[in-house]
């Protein structure tokens, strides 16, 4: 079963990223797996480079409400 264990997030109204941690139970993660897996992309549609390999990529169709606690020296949110 594939899960999410981060999230990376682009900022609506700018170039910003923000790479969000999960702390949700694995029934819910599988749930969102199954969501992000029907929209895959073959690149990010970000306008900032990010050079992560294992990454999988999709169509910008969902919003979310993040809160920030922290951001980290890359310039990351963290969580």
């Amino acid at each position: 079963m594939s899960l999410v264990s981060a999230l990376y997030l682009g900022k609506q109204e700018g170039k910003d990223l923000g790479k969000v941690g999960t702390k949700w139970p694995r029934s819910v993660s599988s749930q969102i797996r199954k969501q992000l897996d029907s929209v895959v992309s073959p690149k990010s549609k970000l306008t900032r480079s990010i050079m992560k390999p294992k990454t999988t990529w999709v169509e910008p169709k969902f919003y979310a409400h993040v809160e920030d606690r922290e951001i980290t020296s890359g310039g990351l949110a963290g969580g």
